[in-house]
């Protein structure tokens, strides 16, 4: 069922997701570093990430962008916790590990809780 879901979506799948996050990431780093040397907030040599996303306006954007990245992440967390799990029950012929089952919900939550810590 995945598989053919996954068919249907033509030539923009699952696998753009990382990069979409990746380039959201770095355009957070750039736009939010940028806005605030120019203003003058943070040191433009090495400033701290959490420094230029300390006053406003620069803060609207690094929150902004952040809350991007997380949909993203959860998107990738949640679409690789579908996979391997039908990835398992096509092994019909094995007998399911429960290991790998437990390892693959377990992922999960942890994806899920640094989503959670992103918002």
């Amino acid at each position: 069922m995945l598989e053919r879901y996954l068919l249907q979506m033509g030539r923009i799948g699952a696998g753009h997701l990382p990069v979409l996050f990746s380039i959201n990431f770095v355009a957070m780093l750039v736009i939010t570093y940028s806005f605030s040397v120019w203003r003058g907030d943070v040191d433009p040599v090495f400033p701290y990430i959490s420094a230029s996303g300390d006053s406003r306006p620069e803060s609207c954007i690094f929150s902004m962008f952040l809350n991007v990245c997380a949909f993203f992440i959860a998107l990738i967390v949640i679409l690789r916790y579908h996979l391997v799990a039908e990835l398992l029950s096509q092994n019909s012929d094995q007998e399911e590990d429960p290991l790998i089952s437990l390892t693959n919900r377990l992922s999960l939550f942890a994806g899920l809780l640094g989503v959670l810590e992103c918002l």
